[in-house]
């Protein structure tokens, strides 16, 4: 069982101390968090394929989730990110997705990323991590060739760095893309 602590700094009598506030459990593997612009925190658990959206004092307020293929289920996801602010991608690693919900965890859409109809050296077949940039186009790191494929308005795949055979740019074993 993971536990998720949160602890703020307070003003005590005369000093400034870190103060244990709350905490919240029942994660079995709390693999990737992040916090949207109003400050709620969501919780990615690998282990149950579920996200869990908490708000600053680590109170539940939505979980959703669960082990499928359809829509708001996950195999093995990899990564959240909720900066936009406006929507949460989930890098489905093994349905080779990547899902787009809301921020009450409500399925939104998806975006296969080893579609036909991508040009072959923009598919990425295990997106492992997401990230939006300029508040639409999408960054996906791919898990199976070390590299960063960008998705224009989160759809249109346009460039592709960092790969196997990239020189002096080639990433090696990247695991995580933040903004």
């Amino acid at each position: 069982m993971i536990i998720l602590s949160l602890i703020l700094p307070f003003l005590v009598s005369d000093s400034t101390n870190l103060v244990y506030e709350n905490e919240y459990s029942g994660f079995q593997n709390a693999h990737s968090v992040t916090v949207d612009g109003l400050g709620a925190i969501y919780v990615l658990d690998k282990e149950l394929s579920e996200i869990t959206k908490l708000d600053k004092d680590l109170i539940k307020l939505f979980k959703a989730g669960g082990v499928g293929w359809g829509q708001n289920q996950f195999i093995a996801p990899e990564h959240i990110d909720a900066t936009s602010g406006l929507d949460i991608l989930v890098s489905d690693f093994q349905n080779n997705r990547i899902q787009r919900l809301d921020l009450n965890l409500t399925y939104i859409s998806e975006l296969q990323t080893n579609a036909i109809t991508f040009p072959d050296e923009y598919k990425v077949v295990y997106p492992k991590a997401t990230v939006v940039i300029n508040s639409k186009d999408v960054f996906i790191l791919d898990g199976n060739n070390p590299r960063v494929v960008v998705f224009k308005s989160g759809q249109n795949p346009v460039a592709a760095f960092g790969g196997l055979g990239s020189g002096r740019a080639e990433l090696i074993e990247p695991t995580n893309i933040v903004k």
